[in-house]
C-alpha cells in the first residue's frame, strides 16, 4: 500500500509558513528593503517573492485565491523591476501570508491523491512530472528562499531565524 503524500506535503507547507514568519520577526523597516549590494536581493523582496510563489502553489493545488500584490508584480522579473509602491512594510505581507497558509493547510488534506499523481500542467526542473512533484518543487523553492531570508537576517546583524513556534 502506497503512502498518502498529503500529510508530509501539509507538514512541509506548515513548516515553511512558520519559518517565513520567523524570518521577518524583528526586522526593522530601514533594513527590510535594503540590499546588501547590487547583486543581492533585499529581505523584503525575497519575502514578497515567496508570498507570490505561495499564491501560485495554492492555485496549482486547486485553491481559488488572488494575490493582493499581483498588480505590483505583473512585470517584475528581478528586484530592479519592482516598483517603489510594492515596497510595503513587512507587516503588510504577514496577514496575507498567514491567511493563505491557513487556507492551504485546510486544503491540502482534501486534495485527491489521484490529482497529486496526475501529470503536471506546468513543467518544473524535477524528474517527477506529477502534480505532487511540482508541489514538492515549489515547497523546496520556498525553503531555498527562506534560507536566503535567514542569511540576510544575519547579514544585517539580527539574531538567527528560529525554528520555534513563536510566530
Amino acid at each position: 500500500m502506497a503512502m498518502d503524500p498529503r500529510p508530509p506535503l501539509a507538514a512541509a507547507a506548515e513548516l515553511n509558513a512558520r519559518l517565513w514568519i520567523n524570518c521577518l520577526q524583528g526586522v526593522p523597516a530601514e533594513v527590510a528593503w535594503q540590499r546588501p549590494n547590487t547583486y543581492t536581493n533585499s529581505l523584503g523582496f525575497v519575502a514578497l517573492h515567496l508570498l507570490d510563489a505561495r499564491y501560485f502553489l495554492a492555485g496549482y493545488l486547486g485553491l481559488s485565491v488572488e494575490n493582493p500584490f499581483q498588480a505590483s508584480l505583473a512585470d517584475v522579473q528581478r528586484i530592479e523591476d519592482l516598483p517603489e509602491t510594492a515596497k510595503v512594510p513587512l507587516e503588510a505581507l504577514r496577514a496575507p501570508w498567514r491567511a493563505l497558509s491557513e487556507q492551504l493547510a485546510e486544503h491540502v488534506p482534501d486534495v485527491e491523491v489521484a490529482v497529486l499523481a496526475a501529470p503536471s500542467s506546468v513543467r518544473f526542473p524535477t524528474e517527477d512530472g506529477s502534480v505532487l512533484g511540482g508541489a514538492l518543487f515549489l515547497l523546496h523553492h520556498e525553503a531555498y528562499h527562506i534560507g536566503q531570508m535567514a542569511l540576510l537576517r544575519k547579514f544585517w546583524g539580527l539574531p538567527a531565524m528560529r525554528y520555534d513556534r513563536r510566530a
